[in-house]
């Protein structure tokens, strides 16, 4: 085939022709132009556009291609971020179970040789040569060595868990945490006001529910300040899906939650405490008290008129209702 009937040439001669009737007609990018001056201006005219076009994808393809490496990138470090909060959590908790294990195993040796000052504090006391005096610094001095015994069983019974749910009076848990706290509550001035109006009975593990309880009502104490008032009140209730069981609920006059921190509440780290807490103990007992198939809720206020906080633990299981109201007022 010859050059001139070749389709290179045809598809020249064509846009020259189309050039031609442009510059005619005083129409087209190059109507000024000879035609054949014009096909080559034109065809020029279209390669720039392919370029363009071609740059153009090639970016859009680039920039695609960068937002998905971005993607990826957040997404990694989304992962690190928590594989690293999950491992602070777990050293935290192992950190916590260790001071745990080491707290009983201290109680357990102090409580050994405290048998033994009982023992020999009851023999001195009842020495008929001792004085009056004397008889009454051994009377205190028992009495001492009792009550620091009965703190150290206190310990033993957070530290042992049974290995199957048991029933647990939480009447029982309850008083055991405002004994625990006994100290705090006089030396603060703390009224404390216990309103059991059931026999309350779960299924459950004692030294987990009372852990989260010391935790509600620790936090209480921390927020109330010298002289503020708590409230224990147990009684029987019904959650909105049908369930019977117990609620406890734990509400104190200090000075409320922010709204900021009122949504974090129960996310592990958050904590108002500054630097003296860990932020991990409603979350904890948020966990706790899931396990025990309950729920835990918050209501709080920070108006100056009207501030407090008040935790509802909602637990599954049986009461007798008996009516019983005990003041503390002795701890003010």
């Amino acid at each position: 085939m010859s050059c001139v009937e070749s389709p290179r040439f045809r598809a020249v001669t064509i846009v020259a022709e189309f050039g031609k009737i442009s510059r005619f007609e005083g129409a087209g990018p190059f109507a000024r132009d000879t035609p054949l001056v014009s096909a080559a201006l034109l065809q020029l005219y279209f390669a720039v556009l392919s370029i363009s076009g071609l740059t153009l994808a090639v970016v859009i393809a680039e920039r695609e291609r960068a937002e998905r490496e971005r993607e990826r990138l957040v997404r990694e470090q989304a992962a690190k971020d928590a594989r690293l909060q999950a491992e602070g959590v777990l050293r935290e908790s192992e950190k916590l179970a260790a001071t745990g294990r080491l707290a009983a195993a201290i109680a357990h040796e102090i409580n050994n040789p405290l048998e033994s000052l009982t023992n020999l504090l009851y023999l001195i006391e009842s020495d008929a040569s001792l004085s009056e005096t004397g008889r009454r610094y051994a009377c205190a001095a028992g009495q001492e060595v009792k009550r620091t015994a009965h703190i150290t069983k206190q310990m033993l019974a957070f530290h042992r868990q049974p290995t199957t749910p048991v029933d647990v009076n939480l009447s029982e848990v309850l008083n055991c945490v405002v004994e625990l706290y006994a100290a705090k509550f006089e030396e603060g001035s703390i009224t404390v006001r216990k309103q059991y109006e059931a026999a309350a009975t779960v299924k459950g593990f004692p030294a987990k529910l009372r852990q989260v309880f010391a935790n509600l009502v620790g936090n209480a104490i921390e927020a109330v300040g010298p002289r503020g008032a708590i409230r224990l009140h147990t009684f029987v209730s019904r959650e909105w899906s049908g369930r019977f069981g117990l609620r406890v609920v734990i509400a104190d006059s200090g000075v409320g939650i922010s709204p900021e921190n009122r949504r974090r509440l129960f996310e592990p780290f958050v904590t108002t405490k500054g630097e003296r807490g860990t932020g991990l103990g409603l979350w904890v007992s948020s966990g706790i008290v899931q396990k025990h198939e309950g729920s835990i809720r918050v209501r709080t206020s920070t108006r100056s008129d009207r501030s407090g906080t008040c935790f509802s633990v909602f637990l599954p299981g049986r009461a007798s209702s008996v009516g019983m109201v005990a003041n503390a007022s002795v701890l003010r």
